[in-house]
């Protein structure tokens, strides 16, 4: 308001030099004005000093015009007033200069026949703003014996700097007086007394109220960024609360609609998504006093100053914020969303859950984190970043903490260069720090082992209209190994106890070698300290090839399951040949044939192994009808072979009413990927019809001697894998 009753007064109008009388901060667009009305309005209101002197001393004046006497104030000073009209001039003897000129100007007509002054050119008439233009002072001051000031041709009126003011976004000129012979001035600058900036902090734009007009003007005549411009009254705070924790969440549980993905058997799946927790933080509700820019203290909203703000602990695998009161006691609690920052590690090509078939690598978006527990089903496992970051087990902590061990020893794809760590169902949300939201059941299911009795899955074949249910293992997951005497009823295998009793199905075992001559490199021998015997006969490719197929003997023969397998072993490399054939497993005895008989050299050809093992597979069936095969192919290399070899080999065998074969294909080494094994074991799998036992043939890579050996022991084993999803 008291802007608002305040005159401009800061700069003269703009067409005389009275003072504006316009309301102050007036628009820029408008000029400045005094306000002066009538026929000689913004023109000096009196009369000629020259014409007055001479109408005193009886003359009429200019052209011999007439006056009236007239009388000012108590009637002492006379005053001539002018009488007539004169349509060339104005009217006659009125001062015809600027109202409000310097009063160093004597008032003048400026008629030209009287030439009362002297007229010639003012010496600041191109300088000034406000000047006259021509010398007021008396005719022949600039002649011979003058004093040299006199001689300056002066206009008399105050000769303002014409240049604008420096201030940006100022359009006054500046009001500093021009002085003839003097250095000018470097800053121009008006006579306004108060700063032309907005306030930093008002949303109204109001006027700094520094009484500085170059107030954050900086010397080259910029504006400072770092000045802060205040107007006169107090602000809110505009900046975000600091207090720790969430000032709200927003969007806590709605549905957002549908999306769809086209999973691994090309089918389109769609699945509800749930929108994102939103963490927001409010503005500070603190006021700012008038005159500063800060107010004391942090910035805090009306919740954080009565200790309401709300978690901001957000789950790894979906986003979703913890809505517990922040500061609360452990575990944080939310309603789980799409766990959209996980992906699928999987250990098999497909990865089915529930109506879900994922790929390795492909996003957890369309499961619920409760979800993913609860389709998962028994003993599955969760993965987690490893904390040590270890290479191994061994310089891995996790692996001596109940529910979490470390994952060297499994290939999680894409994740195989990545330390991961496996953690039971209770141990991951432990870990995480969020309650369990599965329902009671799913954790009791999530506790067990999930292993089962491979005889019994194996139990029906594809024409059998029902599947015979599985045999799990009775032990809690991750269970102390079982031992022989442990069991009151069913049997223990592979360290685990089935509550199923049976005869064991026999497998005869046929061990394929390549001993060709790129396994005498030495870049990958058998593991140190692994076996003596091995190690100092063939401390080569050959030697941890020999050292797997031990170890796949070793894994066998302590299963009661195979007491009654046989095994087959076929070195090859341009030719092949039958080191043993049809015999009980016995690891040392077995070993020691493979060190002395194993010879590398020559080169790769896949044809002759395959047909001999349709050979030996026909010899030792006649003597074990009942006996189911499987095959390792272990190379580190590629050949050609006859598809039709491979496929004769697998109809021979169902044509004499056999099982079909199981094929394993292992490709060792650090070379690429090359296309035969992958062939074969599509070919077997595409024949077996989804035979359940031989529809488990697989193509594994070992790039590693340890590698090599855990792949084989695996293989060992007829129990299934698993697959898990990774919080990235």
């Amino acid at each position: 308001l008291k802007d608002r009753c305040t005159l401009c007064q800061e700069e003269a109008c703009a067409d005389c030099h009275y003072p504006c009388l316009l309301r102050s901060g007036h628009s820029h667009a408008e000029k400045h004005n005094c306000l002066s009305r009538g026929p000689r309005a913004h023109r000096c209101q009196h009369t000629c000093v020259y014409c007055k002197e001479m109408s005193t001393e009886g003359s009429q004046g200019c052209a011999d015009r007439s006056f009236e006497a007239a009388t000012e104030g108590d009637g002492s000073t006379p005053r001539l007033k002018p009488t007539g009209n004169d349509q060339q001039h104005g009217p006659p003897y009125w001062c015809d200069m600027k109202a409000g000129h310097s009063s160093n100007a004597k008032h003048n007509c400026k008629c030209k026949d009287m030439k009362h002054t002297c007229r010639k050119a003012c010496q600041y008439a191109e300088d000034a703003r406000d000047c006259q233009g021509h010398c007021s002072k008396e005719p022949g001051h600039d002649q011979t014996g003058v004093e040299d000031e006199d001689k300056e041709h002066d206009c008399q009126a105050s000769h303002y700097c014409k240049e604008e003011c420096a201030v940006p976004s100022c359009t006054r000129k500046c009001s500093i007086k021009i002085v003839h012979g003097k250095e000018g001035h470097e800053k121009h600058t008006c006579n306004m007394q108060h700063c032309v900036q907005k306030c930093s902090l008002c949303k109204t734009n109001q006027l700094c109220s520094s009484k500085e007009h170059l107030h954050g003007i900086s010397e080259d005549g910029h504006l400072d960024p770092n000045t802060v411009h205040l107007c006169s009254d107090g602000h809110a705070c505009n900046q975000k609360c600091q207090a720790p924790g969430a000032c709200a969440l927003e969007a806590l549980y709605a549905t957002e609609g549908q999306r769809s993905y086209t999973n691994a058997h090309g089918e389109e799946v769609s699945y509800p998504v749930y929108t994102e927790h939103l963490c927001v933080k409010r503005n500070c509700s603190k006021s700012i006093p008038a005159g500063v820019a800060y107010h004391d203290g942090n910035h805090l909203c009306a919740d954080a100053a009565e200790n309401k703000h709300t978690c901001d602990r957000k789950c790894p695998a979906c986003g979703f914020n913890c809505q517990k009161q922040y500061g609360h006691a452990p575990p944080h609690n939310t309603k789980h969303g799409n766990m959209r920052m996980a992906s699928v590690a999987a250990q098999e090509n497909v990865f089915v859950v529930g109506k879900h078939r994922f790929q390795a690598g492909d996003s957890g978006d369309p499961l619920r984190c409760r979800e993913f527990c609860q389709f998962a089903e028994r003993g599955h496992i969760h993965l987690l970043t490893c904390a040590e970051n270890a290479e191994t087990a061994n310089d891995c902590m996790a692996n001596k903490e109940r529910g979490r061990r470390h994952a060297s020893s499994n290939n999680y794809a894409p994740f195989q260069n990545q330390p991961l760590d496996e953690l039971t169902h209770d141990a991951y949300w432990e870990a995480i720090g969020f309650e369990d939201p599965c329902s009671q059941d799913t954790k009791d299911l999530a506790r067990l082992c999930e292993h089962y009795c491979g005889i019994v899955e194996n139990a029906t074949r594809p024409h059998d209209d029902i599947e015979a249910p599985k045999s799990y293992c009775t032990g809690s997951k991750w269970h102390t190994p079982f031992t022989d005497g442990d069991e009151e009823v069913g049997h223990i295998s592979q360290e685990h106890h089935f509550p199923c009793v049976h005869k064991a199905k026999p497998l005869h075992h046929i061990l394929i070698v390549d001993q060709s001559n790129s396994m005498l490199a030495t870049d990958q021998p058998p593991p140190t300290g692994s076996h003596a015997t091995i190690e100092g006969r063939h401390p080569n490719r050959l030697g941890a090839g020999i050292y797997a197929c031990y170890q796949y003997l070793k894994k066998r023969k302590t299963s009661e399951l195979s007491m009654n397998d046989l095994i087959s072993v076929i070195g090859f490399n341009h030719n092949a040949k039958v080191l043993l054939q049809g015999k009980r497993i016995e690891p040392e005895v077995i070993l020691q044939q493979m060190v002395t008989g194993f010879e590398a050299s020559g080169f790769t050809d896949f044809q002759k192994p395959l047909e001999l093992a349709d050979t030996v597979i026909y010899d030792v069936e006649r003597e074990a009808p009942d006996h189911d095969c499987v095959i390792l192919f272990m190379t580190d290399g590629d050949a050609s072979f006859n598809y039709r070899s491979l496929e004769n080999i697998l109809k021979n065998r169902r044509t004499r009413n056999k099982a079909d074969i199981r094929f394993h294909g292992v490709k060792f080494g650090q070379e690429g990927e090359r296309p035969s094994l992958p062939l074969m074991v599509d070919l077997v799998k595409r024949f077996s019809r989804g035979d359940p036992f031989a529809s488990e043939s697989s193509y594994e890579r070992a790039v590693t001697a340890i590698d090599l050996s855990r792949r084989f022991q695996y293989i060992a084993c007829t129990l299934n894998k698993g697959s898990f999803l990774v919080p990235i």
